[in-house]
């Protein structure tokens, strides 16, 4: 059960009269703090930024996060690198698939030093 349930169910018998905060806090195993907590509000500036990046989607995926952000603060947006990366990743599920890695050789390896059979003269091996 994740914490915002638990503050919920908490949350309801504080309200109803059933039991006080800490009692309530110490039957769910939650801390007093996060039971206080109040979520905050979307920001509007964030939205709008959304829709910025939204608009530019269309654009090559290749583009990626940096040139999307150049893209941006020509437009006048004050954003860095990572809050691009992070809103094109979560909220729009923009990103470039990363490289497959190479296929590792199979068998005996060959990078075993090897040994003389017949030692001629010195560094021979």
């Amino acid at each position: 059960m994740s914490p915002g349930h638990k503050r919920q169910i908490a949350g309801i018998f504080v309200n109803r009269g059933l039991c006080r905060e800490r009692a309530a806090c110490r039957h769910f195993g939650l801390h007093r703090s996060t039971f206080q907590y109040e979520a905050k509000q979307p920001n509007a500036w964030v939205a709008r930024l959304k829709i910025a990046l939204k608009r530019m989607s269309p654009l090559p995926p290749e583009l990626g996060y940096a040139k999307i952000t150049l893209l941006l603060k020509d437009e006048g947006w004050q954003v860095g690198n990572r809050m691009a990366q992070r809103l094109r990743r979560e909220w729009l599920g923009l990103a470039i698939p990363t490289k497959k890695p190479r296929r590792r050789r199979q068998g005996i390896s060959t990078g075993l030093p090897t040994k003389a059979r017949l030692y001629t003269h010195p560094n021979h091996v």
